[in-house]
Order: C-alpha cells, then sequence, then structure tokens
C-alpha cells in the first residue's frame, strides 16, 4: 500500500470512526473531526517529499528546464529581427 492509498483511504476511516461515535457530546464530535482531519494533512504532506527533494535548480527533462515553452521571437536572431535600413532610402 502507497502512501497515496493512505492518504486517500484515511478520510474513508476517519469518516468510519465519526459514524459510530456517540452523538451526545457534539463539542468532542468537531474536535475528533478536527484531529482526523489534521491527521490526514500531515500524511499528505509526505507526498511532497520526492517532488522537493529531486532537484535544487529545478526539474529537467533531457537536460532542459521544464516550463512553458519559449516564444518564437527570443528565437530570432538580431540580424534578422529589425529590417535594414538601407531598404527604404
Amino acid at each position: 500500500m502507497t502512501l497515496l492509498d493512505i492518504v486517500l483511504l484515511l478520510p474513508l476511516a476517519g469518516f468510519l470512526v465519526m459514524l459510530f461515535a456517540p452523538k451526545d457530546n457534539p463539542n468532542a464530535a468537531r474536535w475528533a473531526a478536527l484531529l482526523i482531519s489534521l491527521v490526514v494533512f500531515v500524511v499528505s504532506l509526505g507526498l511532497l517529499g520526492p517532488y522537493l527533494s529531486a532537484s535544487p535548480t529545478g526539474y529537467s527533462r533531457n537536460g532542459r528546464v521544464c516550463g512553458p515553452p519559449r516564444p518564437p521571437w527570443n528565437e530570432i536572431s538580431s540580424s534578422n529581427a529589425h529590417p535594414s535600413s538601407s531598404v527604404g532610402s
């Protein structure tokens, strides 16, 4: 069972605990629900570990840093970017 499975099943376990809990004290039920939610949250933080420790400079794929594609005007060389001044004269 992976950590993701545990994170997905913990709320169900919390629901079952709350379902069979005594209903006479609503304040205790609120605290139990808060405790269950906090446990699920703390366990879910473990899912971030592999991503945070993957690479200090960012995630790379085939040597390039992953991100949005570069705009085409960044790939145009400076000699092709501006028309020559002799065209209009």
